[in-house]
């Protein structure tokens, strides 16, 4: 829902023309930023795992300390998604709220921000990150197999490629197990 209040914020920017947008914005700060401390939390829950009510705690826009790392985090990602926003409508943050805060206040956090990395899901960027080493090491692996196959057949002996498993045979063109194929007892 934050997002879609993100949206309606710039919407109103844009269309509507408020008088004072500065107010606005200070009245549904908490609202605006509320999944960017929500997603904050989840990360201080997993690298700390210590505190179990630090949602209740930082949602709590009355308790929540504005000057920390977390809260001016969140602001910073508000105001790039409300840029955004605009930016997509033809207007910049700077048209309609000079008062407001702008993203020069929040360099200390830009810096430490990776805006496209909120929209990635961790597992599976842990799980698709291989090393180039051990890719290299399986292709050349692969590639040996294919060595393998061609000096047989160059010593005239016929190399017939099989599957050990179902699956594998399911994903090579035309591939069979190598029990289908040598009719292999499937017991031991």
């Amino acid at each position: 829902m934050p997002t879609q209040l993100r949206h309606l914020f710039a919407v109103l920017l844009v269309y509507c023309d408020p008088t004072s947008p500065d107010d606005l914005w200070n009245a549904h700060l908490p609202a605006l930023c509320e999944d960017f401390l929500r997603d904050e939390i989840e990360i201080h829950n997993l690298q700390a795992r210590a505190e179990n009510r630090i949602s209740e705690v930082i949602m709590d826009a009355a308790s929540l300390d504005t000057n920390s790392r977390v809260y001016r985090r969140a602001i910073y990602l508000t105001l790039h998604d409300v840029k955004s926003n605009l930016v997509s409508n033809g207007q910049t943050l700077h048209t309609y709220f000079e008062s407001l805060p702008q993203f020069s206040d929040y360099s200390d956090v830009e810096t430490a921000v990776d805006v496209d990395d909120r929209n990635r899901n961790r597992l599976i960027e842990n799980e698709t990150s291989y090393e180039s080493t051990t890719l290299d090491h399986q292709a050349a692996a692969l590639n040996s197999l294919n060595a393998d196959q061609k000096r047989i057949r160059r010593e005239g002996r016929i190399a017939l490629a099989v599957a050990g498993s179902g699956i594998a045979a399911q994903l090579l063109t035309g591939g069979r197990t190598a029990h289908s194929t040598f009719r292999l007892p499937l017991d031991p």
